[in-house]
């Protein structure tokens, strides 16, 4: 995952269905290993809507991948169809986020006015209370320039099935344009997570 390379392709290596070559091997996911896919691919087959059983089966069966498959890696051989998209970066945790906040003076509370204002800890009254919502804003303002919030599937739940993530960059990413493993390691470290990122699917589909 460096930053630069020779060999780095210059355009990703897919194809829409249907206008491949004759004969021209095509890699696609195996509905086995990954049962959620055959959900993402309604544009590509007869039917024209998404079930609720369908959602389910996405929700119940997606796990966030720890390295990325060829078969939704746009910029690895062979040629594929378009990949759906998939985050790379680590599940928001509020707890961390919080910690974050503080060591930066951005955590957000509410006033005994109503009104929302960042302090630093020194300035805290007894009677604020922390606002995470102001508080999470405010640290993805401090980390745009590195890293976008975004939301993804990820969480085993249909009634809320959706996650936040830090992202550090998509499958679609130039691998020219991504962050170096030092550069990644030393955010993880920033941020407080114990693990490494994986990748989280979009929820944009």
């Amino acid at each position: 995952m460096s930053l630069v390379s020779n060999t780095t392709p210059t355009a990703p290596r897919v194809v829409e269905p249907g206008f491949a070559k004759p004969g021209e091997p095509i890699l696609q996911p195996d509905d086995v290993k990954y049962p959620w896919y055959k959900v993402l691919v309604l544009p590509w087959s007869e039917k024209g809507y998404r079930e609720v059983e369908d959602t389910k089966k996405l929700i119940d069966t997606f796990e966030p991948l720890l390295e990325l498959p060829p078969e939704f890696d746009p910029w690895s051989q062979p040629l594929k169809y378009p990949p759906p998209k998939f985050y790379y970066g680590w599940p928001v945790d509020s707890a961390l986020t919080l910690e974050y906040a503080r060591q930066l003076d951005l955590v957000c509370y509410w006033a005994g006015t109503g009104a929302v204002e960042c302090k630093s800890q020194t300035e805290v009254e007894p009677d604020d209370q922390v606002s995470d919502e102001w508080t999470l804003y405010e640290v993805e303002q401090y980390l745009k320039p590195v890293v976008s919030l975004v939301q993804s599937y990820g969480a085993r739940s249909y009634k809320d099935p959706y996650l936040l993530v830090w992202s550090l960059y998509t499958n679609w990413t130039s691998p020219a344009r991504r962050p170096t493993t030092e550069q990644i390691a030393g955010l993880q470290e920033e941020l407080g997570y114990e693990e490494g990122p994986r990748w989280f699917l979009t929820c944009d589909v």
